[in-house]
């Protein structure tokens, strides 16, 4: 399966990453290595959003 990220998604991982760095360091390493698989094709990651984001 290949996985590709879009630009967007991947500035939206780093500032996830950097967020858990300041705030809970333990976290950021196994949070942003996890990656989440979908078959058979292939995945294309858009964005990434927190539930306390306001997306709209």
């Amino acid at each position: 399966m290949r996985v590709r990220w879009t630009a967007p998604a991947a500035d939206d991982l780093e500032g996830i990453k950097d967020y858990l760095q300041e705030h809970f360091q333990h976290f950021a390493e196994p949070t942003v290595r996890t990656v989440y698989s979908v078959k058979p094709e292939a995945v294309e990651i858009l964005h990434i959003y927190h539930g306390s984001q306001d997306w709209k």
